[in-house]
């Protein structure tokens, strides 16, 4: 498989459990915002790596990493995943 399709691999499983966690969220009307920032941040990813613009390494937005790292609990699975896909987007 190609980075861009393991990239590509890795957004799409971010989106769908963050989905998920949205939809959990939103049950008990808890959603916040730094969620739907996420789930923003990777649609525009997906778009970058399907049509092929993904720009130069130095000019790719960042920064998940940083706000979940700081924040989120170290045994975060959806944490995990968001960091997994941010870094093969990062590392193509």
């Amino acid at each position: 498989m190609t980075k861009p399709q393991n990239a590509l691999d890795a957004v799409e499983a971010a989106l769908a459990a963050i989905d998920s966690e949205i939809a959990a969220k939103a049950a008990q009307d808890t959603i916040g915002g730094q969620l739907l920032y996420f789930r923003a941040h990777l649609e525009a990813i997906k778009d970058q790596i399907a049509s092929g613009t993904v720009p130069p390494r130095g000019h790719r937005r960042s920064g998940m990493a940083h706000a979940i790292v700081d924040s989120w609990p170290i045994d975060s699975r959806l944490g995990a995943t968001l960091l997994e896909a941010e870094r093969r987007y990062l590392d193509l």
